[in-house]
């Protein structure tokens, strides 16, 4: 699976609960307008089942809001929206980054205290 510079990645989660990261996927595809509801729960058969909901869009247009949406960069990537499952990898783990992010943010504030000036 794809690594990224902050060694986290949705295939070797191991600290956030699956549901988490799918709620959020979910989210990010229902603010561009799209509805799915995945019906898996492993990280490799969720990849193929949003990819194949790519290929379901038939439109390249809906396909870069998405990504557009999730912040993934393509061309950094070196990939085409044409590889509908990269893509579904990279904006899984695009999705599960923010959630990390999230998490770890949240825990950091809650665990720093008053602060004093």
């Amino acid at each position: 699976m794809l690594e990224t510079k902050n060694d986290i990645d949705f295939a070797s989660n191991n600290e956030i609960l699956i549901n988490e990261i799918v709620a959020q996927m979910e989210k990010e595809l229902q603010m561009c307008g799209e509805q799915h509801t995945f019906q898996t729960a492993s990280p490799i058969a969720l990849i193929q089942e949003l990819a194949s909901f790519f290929i379901e869009l038939k439109s390249t247009q809906r396909l870069s809001n998405i990504v557009y949406r999730i912040d993934i960069n393509l061309k950094a990537k070196g990939v085409g929206l044409h590889e509908t499952e990269r893509v579904a990898e990279l904006a899984w783990d695009r999705v599960f980054q923010k959630v990390w992010f999230r998490k770890k943010y949240r825990e950091t504030q809650n665990t720093s205290g008053p602060k004093l000036y």
